[in-house]
């Protein structure tokens, strides 16, 4: 490179040329395909449950919900399943939204995966009232839970 001329951009005069003249080509007016009139849903072609996750207010969307039940064959809770929004700072436990989650998977058929339900990470007051044990503190605990 001669001392004085600017930096290379990696792209010689004929790439830039090449590729103006290949954008100028396209045709302005192209459309694109026109969607299938039909599309299967995602959960009939695969032989292993198909899902998404899940917080209550979706359940309020139509759009979401004739997706989900369309394409989905399992529900996994978000956060609103965690010891975190259940445990509430008083010690009283809240089921509401879970029990809604719950309640909407058994309606439309459909699995409900639970996740960790008490997840070693989290900080609340009610599980440092206790001492560590060697298995908490360890690795995440998979939970299940009677109710659902």
């Amino acid at each position: 490179m001669p001392k004085g001329s600017p930096p290379s951009s990696g792209f010689s005069r004929r790439t830039v040329l090449a590729g103006a003249l290949a954008l100028a080509a396209c045709d302005r007016t192209a459309a694109s395909a026109p969607a299938p009139a039909f599309v299967p849903p995602l959960k009939s072609a695969a032989p292993f449950p198909i899902g998404t996750c899940i917080q209550a207010a979706q359940l309020d969307q139509p759009d979401w919900v004739n997706l989900a039940l369309t394409h989905c064959s399992q529900l996994t809770p978000e956060w609103e399943m965690k010891m975190e929004y259940i445990v509430q700072p008083d010690g009283t436990l809240l089921f509401d939204r879970p029990d809604r989650m719950a309640a909407f998977a058994k309606t439309n058929h459909l699995r409900l995966y639970g996740t960790t339900l008490v997840w070693y990470a989290q900080k609340k007051k009610i599980s440092s009232r206790r001492p560590p044990t060697r298995r908490a503190s360890a690795r995440p605990t998979t939970t299940t839970s009677p109710r659902w």
